[in-house]
C-alpha cells in the first residue's frame, strides 16, 4: 500500500532574470550575495529562500526569491520595490570582502543554509553577474 503525504504551501514568489554571460555557478554566487544582503533592505535572511531556475541551454537562469513566511509577508514585493538597492548592497558587500576572488567566506557569500553549494561560490562569480546591474 502506498501512502503519500502532502501540504499546499501558498506564498509569494519573485523571479528576476538578469541577462549576463555567466556560468550557473556565477549565478549561484550572485544569488547567495543577494540573499546575504537582504537585511540591508530590512528583511531577515531567514524570511526568504532563494533558488535558480534553469531556463534552458544558453539562457541565463532565473533567480527566484520565495517568501518563507506562510501566506507571504510581502517580502517578494519589497525585494521588487528595492531591487536596485539590494543589488548595490550585494555588490558592495562582495567587493569589499577580503577573502580571495576565487573563493568565498562567511563574511560575504557563505551561510549555514548554503553549505551544499559552498564549494562553487566565488566572489568573482558574484561580481561578474552583479556588476552589470550596479549604477556607475
Amino acid at each position: 500500500k502506498v501512502v503519500s503525504l502532502g501540504h499546499s504551501y501558498r506564498t509569494d514568489v519573485l523571479e528576476i532574470r538578469l541577462a549576463s554571460p555567466a556560468s550557473y555557478s556565477d549565478y549561484q554566487s550572485a544569488l547567495q550575495a543577494l540573499l546575504a544582503s537582504l537585511p540591508e533592505i530590512g528583511i531577515k535572511s531567514d524570511d526568504v529562500k532563494g533558488m535558480l531556475r534553469s531556463l534552458g541551454r544558453g539562457i541565463s537562469p532565473g533567480i527566484l526569491f520565495v517568501d518563507a513566511v506562510p501566506g507571504g509577508a510581502g517580502h517578494a514585493h519589497r525585494i521588487r520595490r528595492d531591487l536596485e538597492e539590494l543589488i548595490s548592497a550585494a555588490y558592495r558587500n562582495v567587493s569589499d570582502c577580503s577573502c580571495g576572488l576565487d573563493s568565498s567566506c562567511y563574511g560575504c557569500l557563505r551561510s549555514y543554509a548554503n553549505q551544499r553549494v559552498q564549494d562553487r561560490l566565488t566572489r568573482q562569480g558574484a561580481l561578474l553577474v552583479l556588476q552589470q546591474f550596479v549604477p556607475s
